[in-house]
């Protein structure tokens, strides 16, 4: 009588919350969040459906994915409204918000409260992706309410996201409270037009980068890199470290860019025109103190500050307006046409550089053709007197393609099958001069193997703590040791006429790993995808190889050549080597495992 009452309660809870019975077998990665009329739907891809308000399905399928290690909220076409009210997404962690593109998706809301009234008010969130989707927030001007509002929250990413309305700021860094920190987070390729305040802060957060953006027409500064007030939870606490790289910004009604208190952040390659838009005698770039805190290091280079109207507004291209601002570098810089003068300077110890010394040759360049068509190119960092730019890779002799600075990795796809090619690579500073190339690395593409196939036919995960539940539709492969998870790969190879020189199993890294996974043989060919669990798994033997870290979006490899001798069915186990989850792309997502092989 107590098991039936128990089992009758468990039901009931499940039903209140919405959740069917059975729903929480399986874990869902992804939810698509859809609109019919003012109603809203949330489904997962194991059939889990939240109704109501947007407010509430796309909060509840956050949750529901953060209990899951994590996953997407995928949005469509069309226009998203949260009414009056907004998101509140706290202590989450792995979670993506995507739409169907920049102008295709839009989420708005609209308030006079007297509150944060945030579409994204976030707070201790990490790991947070929000992309492709133009977000709106109206609403009386209110100083604090933004359009995205990061509180304490660390390495989150901000990809093609259009802000066309804010209250405030439009999007906000924020590291000022106690026990907060804002770091590592990036924003790149937004687009920020007409918000009240400034396009992007850093306040008290460091390490942030901002790439490619367009921000116009801003209330205020179009970017703030700016330290915690002096009655803060944490006073004076600096916003360090910064990039801010191959931007535009256009109309700020105050600086274009300001810094201050900040030491180390980085201005590249960025231009900066018509400023002091709204408010009179500011600038286009402007280094500051406040409160007696340094503002030293800081590197302003390769990047343009200028006013082209009829009517000048922008004072100074660069100011540095304080002595407690210490050896503020200047490269090769355009601060010309301004309404003042190009630049003035009241800081200390700046050092100006006319860049005329190329960045070092690379050195450590290596090629590994892993397939008829493809060769992965990788090299050690290069040194400059500024800064490197970035990288040219040529192929026997010939420009094929260049990458940033922080990358140092290339992956020639037009390649051609049994083809001897020469590489080498150069890198180049911000002033446009190039480095002597690297030493040339030789390689030849393996034979076309269009005749072997490496076809996967299965694959699933089992957990220890759900030993009856199976995975095998799922999106996700995923492993952990606490509790464990364990998952399972089946290949068919065709084609070979003798043993592989070489196979590679590539999983694709839905999350970041610091220590990787390790492979493992499993002889039984016959396990179900769909019907194996944890307790009639087949056994697999001991470490054939492991991966080492790699960093989510990327593809994590072993070498298993000594586990593929022939044609036939080969399965292999993905085991994990610490008590942190990974999770992986299924067969049933885009990126689905790979077994490369070279004959």
């Amino acid at each position: 009588m107590r098991q039936r009452f128990g089992l009758a309660l468990a039901a009931a809870v499940l039903a209140l919350a919405g959740i069917p019975a059975g729903a929480l077998a399986v874990e869902p990665t992804r939810f698509d969040v859809s609109r019919s009329g003012t109603s809203y739907r949330a489904e997962s891809d194991t059939g889990l459906v939240y109704t109501g308000t947007l407010k509430f399905v796309v909060e509840s399928a956050a949750k529901r994915l953060h209990t899951s290690g994590g996953g997407l909220v995928q949005f469509g076409s069309g226009t998203f409204d949260l009414g009056s009210t907004y998101l509140k997404l706290e202590r989450l962690a792995s979670i993506q918000f995507a739409g169907a593109g920049m102008d295709a998706t839009i989420l708005r809301n609209s308030s006079d409260a007297a509150a944060d009234t945030e579409p994204f008010n976030m707070g201790s969130v990490s790991r947070f992706v929000i992309r492709d989707m133009t977000v709106d927030a109206g609403g009386a001007a209110r100083s604090t309410s933004d359009a995205l509002d990061f509180d304490n929250g660390n390495d989150s990413q901000v990809l093609r996201v259009k802000i066309t309305g804010s209250r405030a700021r439009g999007i906000v860094f924020d590291g000022k409270g106690t026990g907060w920190s804002a770091d590592r987070n990036v924003v790149r390729d937004c687009v920020i037009d007409g918000v009240r305040t400034d396009g992007i802060q850093f306040l008290a957060a460091s390490s942030n980068r901002i790439e490619g953006c367009r921000i116009t027409n801003t209330g205020r500064h179009g970017i703030s890199v700016v330290k915690a007030s002096s009655t803060a939870a944490t006073p004076n606490k600096p916003a360090n470290s910064n990039v801010i790289v191959d931007t535009v910004i256009d109309q700020a009604g105050a600086d274009g860019i300001n810094i201050t208190s900040g030491s180390r952040n980085e201005i590249r390659n960025t231009r900066v025109t018509n400023s002091s838009d709204d408010l009179t005698s500011r600038d286009g770039i402007r280094v500051a103190s406040s409160d007696q805190v340094a503002c030293s290091d800081n590197v302003i280079d390769g990047s343009t500050s200028t006013d082209t109207q009829a009517t000048r507004t922008q004072r100074y291209g660069l100011y540095i307006s304080s002595s407690l601002c210490a050896r503020t570098v200047i490269g090769v810089n355009d601060f010309a046409g301004n309404l003042t003068a190009g630049i003035r300077d009241l800081g200390t110890g700046t050092i100006y550089r006319s860049d005329s010394q190329p960045p070092s040759a690379p050195t450590g360049l290596s090629a590994d053709a892993v397939s008829p068509t493809r060769v992965d190119l990788g090299w050690n960092a290069s040194t400059d007197n500024v800064g490197v730019a970035g990288y040219t890779v040529y192929r026997n002799g010939s420009k094929i393609g260049t990458v940033t600075a922080s990358v140092r990795a290339y992956s020639d796809t037009t390649a051609q099958p049994s083809t001897d090619y020469s590489y080498q690579v150069d890198a180049y500073d911000a002033a446009g001069l190039h480095s002597a190339k690297s030493g040339s690395v030789a390689v030849t593409t393996p034979s076309d193997t269009s005749a072997v196939s490496a076809r996967i036919v299965a694959d699933t995960y089992v957990a220890s703590d759900l030993p009856t539940s199976g995975f095998g539709t799922s999106t996700a492969l995923r492993i952990d040791n606490s509790p464990v998870r364990q998952a399972y790969l089946r290949f068919d190879v065709q084609g070979l006429t003798a043993a592989p020189s070489r196979v590679v199993l590539r999983l694709y890294a839905v999350s970041a790993s610091s220590v990787g996974h390790q492979v493992r043989p499993v002889s039984d060919d016959t396990w179900s995808e769909t019907g194996t669990t944890w307790e009639n798994a087949p056994a697999f033997g001991s470490v054939a190889g492991a991966s080492g870290p790699f960093a989510v979006s990327t593809w994590a490899e072993v070498d298993v050549t000594s586990l593929v001798t022939g044609n036939g069915l080969h399965s292999f186990a993905i085991t994990a080597t610490s008590s942190t989850a990974i999770s992986y792309a299924s067969r049933e997502a885009i990126n689905d495992p790979q077994l490369v092989i070279t004959p």
